[in-house]
């Protein structure tokens, strides 16, 4: 993702201890998962919390124009009302990245939202990769990534 980066808190793919590999394969690069059973759960994107709920995490890249309309906060107030933990910051190359960890139907919910955002938005894209789940609980904006 161009112009963002993993917090330093999570482990970045590129890092040995990744739970993540990017392996040759026939048509480009294959995702695979290293061998521990927890992790390999966590790459079809819904793993079981410490209380037996399943949780969904989520790191996503929203481009378009999505800085100076109020993404960040629409997004914090969204998250909010559906319980979600996580994280949202702009990116210097004028997009937004976010972090949504939370049951998997809210997760999915918000994502769904974020396609349009809030009414001044235009979203372009949006960026999905399962990641690690955000260590806290509440969602917060973080300082821009500059």
């Amino acid at each position: 993702m161009d112009g963002c980066t993993f917090p330093s808190h999570l482990p970045h793919p590129s890092q040995k201890n990744h739970p993540f590999l990017w392996t040759p394969h026939k048509k480009g690069l294959e995702r695979t998962s290293r061998s521990h059973s927890f992790l390999r759960q966590s790459v079809m994107g819904i793993v079981n919390n410490p209380h037996g709920h399943p949780t969904k995490s989520v790191h996503v890249r929203i481009t378009g124009k999505v800085q100076g309309v109020y993404f960040r906060k629409w997004a914090r107030e969204q998250a909010k009302l559906t319980t979600l933990n996580g994280w949202i910051r702009n990116c210097k190359d004028g997009s937004v990245e976010a972090v949504f960890s939370g049951k998997p139907a809210a997760v999915d919910n918000m994502l769904e939202k974020c396609k349009t955002g809030p009414v001044r938005a235009k979203v372009e894209s949006l960026e999905v990769e399962v990641c690690p789940q955000p260590p806290g609980v509440g969602f917060k904006q973080l300082p821009d990534y500059r």
